[in-house]
């Protein structure tokens, strides 16, 4: 057995030690710890609903169907042609175009998309294209998806947050925060968000908060990175346009995932960035195309036979997922139900009838938010886990300080309502406790 080599803690990246990029890998243990416990934590789709192997057709309906100029020798090799090495912005980026016309009424060429290994690889390249100079940073509203944060640490970019609203966000927050860096001799060059149903608030910009935010990214010189990942979600009302849609949407690159509509392990997603870079005096070319080369570097190309899965998918369905996607959105929307609905009959009340606690009503996505009277963190988690046999996410995980919060998250996404409502009547019982400790 060869010796090991002791490295010290100059060896490594910083960012490394920084708590939110532990966050995963502690919900994991806890998990492990815990198996029998009802899990209100985990951020994903039910598998019931994934039917891998009706998506195997896809493949050769792609073949068949779709557009193989892009592929390496289709014309000879047929099918085998998607285990080659392929195109570094993707092959199926007309259809996503075709999808996000129909479905989201964004209107985006074929060229303007890059096609990512997952939402996370998109906003990686987002961060190394867009924030490269010194003095750069990257805003995220806070507390957001711990994702886009966690990798401008690991690649050394300096990001700030901005506090969300009871709408959304904090505009006067955003205006005073741009200036505040610029009086430093800094840039804001990014702001990263979700504006459906966000992960891990479940908070939705109305219209006219999405106008709002737009002519504040114009006057601010600001661009708008827009998660669309909960997009598809929606329970109580009808879908809203997303900012990339609106006026002022040339400020927006979209962000889009198949992991919630197909199915996670996929790991596809999509960056659409048709706006244009200066490259030479009198030279410009698209964001994409620069995009695709950080991509080169980072992953090479998204896998090809995967890109065929959701290509046939979607020359299946008329380049539409919404009736695709209905059942999966009927069965999470009725688990939403039973987790409020425990909510009102189990939540602990006071003598007098009132609530010690409060929690939101999101109008879709995976996600509602409860608040506590006070903080909460690991050792609670830890405590309803053994004592109790439920589990949930402190909403300090998603906090860029990683400051104490009496808020926690819970997802209804990855139960059924009968898990739901069990496990909020456990839930229930532990907050009982924790108030009259």
């Amino acid at each position: 057995m060869e010796p090991i080599v002791q490295l010290g803690t100059e060896h490594v990246n910083p960012a490394l030690s920084d708590p939110a990029l532990g966050v995963m890998n502690f919900l994991n243990q806890v998990a492990m710890q815990f198996p029998q416990a009802i899990s209100l934590a985990p951020g994903r789709p039910p598998e019931e609903h994934f039917a891998i192997g009706a998506t195997l057709p896809y493949i050769e309906r792609f073949v068949r169907e779709g557009d193989l100029t892009q592929l390496h020798k289709a014309d000879r090799h047929g099918i085998d042609s998607l285990g080659q090495y392929g195109r570094t912005n993707g092959v199926i980026g007309g259809l996503i175009a075709r999808l996000l016309r129909r479905d989201e009424g964004i209107l985006a060429a074929g060229n303007d998309i890059v096609v990512t290994i997952g939402a996370q690889e998109a906003m990686c390249l987002c961060l190394l294209t867009l924030c490269g100079r010194p003095g750069d940073v990257a805003l995220t509203v806070d507390p957001a998806y711990i994702g886009m944060a966690g990798a401008a640490r690991l690649l050394g970019i300096d990001v700030v947050g901005v506090p969300c609203s009871d709408t959304g966000i904090d505009l006067h927050a955003l205006e005073k925060t741009v200036q505040d860096l610029a009086r430093l001799g800094r840039r804001a060059r990014v702001l990263y968000l979700c504006s459906d149903h966000a992960n891990p608030t479940g908070l939705t910009l109305s219209v006219s908060e999405r106008r709002r935010l737009l002519q504040a990214a114009q006057s601010l010189d600001l661009l708008l990175i827009e998660d669309g990942a909960y997009s598809y979600f929606c329970y109580d009302t009808q879908p809203l346009p997303p900012l990339k849609s609106l006026e002022g949407g040339e400020r927006v690159i979209y962000l889009g995932s198949f992991a919630k509509t197909v199915f996670p392990g996929l790991r596809m997603g999509y960056v659409v960035a048709g706006q244009r870079v200066a490259v030479a005096v009198g030279e410009s070319a698209s964001l994409a195309d620069e995009m695709s080369k950080a991509k080169s570097l980072l992953s090479v190309n998204t896998p090809a036979l995967m890109q065929a899965v959701v290509g046939g998918l979607l020359l299946a369905h008329d380049c539409s997922l919404r009736d695709y996607v209905q059942p999966r959105v009927r069965a999470i929307h009725a688990s939403r139900d039973a987790m409020l609905a425990a909510l009102d009959k189990y939540a602990p009340r006071r003598a007098d009838g009132s609530r010690p606690i409060t929690w939101t009503r999101p109008s879709g996505g995976f996600f509602l938010t409860v608040t506590m009277p006070r903080p909460i963190g690991n050792a609670e988690l830890l405590d309803c886990a053994k004592r109790y046999g439920v589990t949930w996410t402190p909403m300090s995980y998603f906090l860029l300080d990683q400051s104490p919060s009496p808020q926690l998250r819970l997802s209804f996404s990855y139960v059924t309502p009968d898990e739901a409502a069990e496990g909020i009547r456990r839930l229930a019982a532990w907050m009982q406790h924790f108030i009259d400790i």
